[in-house]
């Protein structure tokens, strides 16, 4: 269990570190490169719990980051969780319903405060959807350069 407290500590600290002056994946890179004693399933997990905690947005900034760190974990995962088992274990029975049943579920009534800035988006833009869907990691999205598709679609295949 301790493991899973050494993961929220570590998080908690790289986001305590970051000031949002690079990428977050540089910022992780370099922070990994320099502290060895990780493995590659703990990078993983650690990093995971940095852009979840990012993808709540301005979602109960009131809380301590461990905490907001759990949040973060459980609007954002849609099936099992080591970590939600071990810490909140309560959480497990409903980690498989939508984003808004999960902000249902823990009292929060307000989508908003994930994108703080629901007057820029056009009119057409279903606010809440568009909101609610910063909680899902997006797929991967491949550019293609001009003439190179045939080649890239053959490697893939």
């Amino acid at each position: 269990m301790s493991r899973y407290h050494s993961y929220i500590n570590t998080a908690t600290e790289i986001l305590q570190q970051y000031k949002g002056e690079e990428p977050l994946a540089s910022f992780l890179k370099k922070f990994f490169s320099k502290h060895k004693k990780y493995g590659s399933k703990d990078r993983k997990q650690i990093s995971h719990l940095c852009y979840c905690y990012f993808r709540i947005g301005r979602l109960k900034t009131n809380q301590p980051i461990e905490e907001r760190l759990l949040l973060a974990l459980f609007l954002c995962s849609g099936g099992q969780n080591e970590i939600l088992q071990q810490l909140r274990p309560e959480w497990m029975e409903v980690v498989h319903l939508s984003s808004l049943e999960k902000l249902l579920f823990l009292g929060l009534s307000s989508f908003q405060d994930i994108f703080p800035f629901p007057g820029e988006l056009s009119s057409d833009i279903l606010k809440e959807s568009f909101s609610l869907s910063h909680l899902t990691q997006p797929d991967l999205f491949l550019r293609l350069r001009p003439g190179r598709e045939k080649a890239v679609k053959e490697k893939l295949t």
